[in-house]
């Protein structure tokens, strides 16, 4: 009961970013993560950079390096694409054959709609 009343037109914080504040936090986000990736990776390659050059390796031998470097970064993107083909893709696409007429009618209605808008 002692503390005073705010008046009630009392100043509201305002977005940082204003109205792209719900633009602006993913965005951010995002550039951050995408730097980190980026970091990530350069940090990699020039790692396996270094030791090619701590070995004594020749010019040529650096492209081989680099070269296995980005074949494991492939493979190592690549395993969970393969593991979602064949476990789990055939879970959704049984999930959609089995959908009723009605939806497939409003799937279509909808894909014709959108191609129509698009031209």
């Amino acid at each position: 009961m002692s503390r005073p009343l705010k008046p009630a037109v009392a100043p509201k914080r305002k977005p940082f970013f204003g109205a792209l504040q719900p633009i602006a936090g993913p965005g951010l986000m995002l550039l951050t993560g995408l730097a980190a990736i980026a970091t990530f990776y350069g940090s990699v390659l020039m790692a396996a950079h270094e030791v090619g050059a701590g070995s004594d390796a020749s010019s040529g031998q650096f492209g081989q390096i680099m070269a296995w470097v980005c074949i494991l970064f492939l493979a190592q993107g690549l395993v969970p694409i393969v593991k979602f083909g064949f476990r789990d893709m055939p879970k959704l696409v049984v999930g959609i054959v089995r959908m009723n007429v009605r939806d497939w009618i409003l799937f279509v209605v909808l894909l014709a709609a959108a191609g129509f808008l698009f031209l």
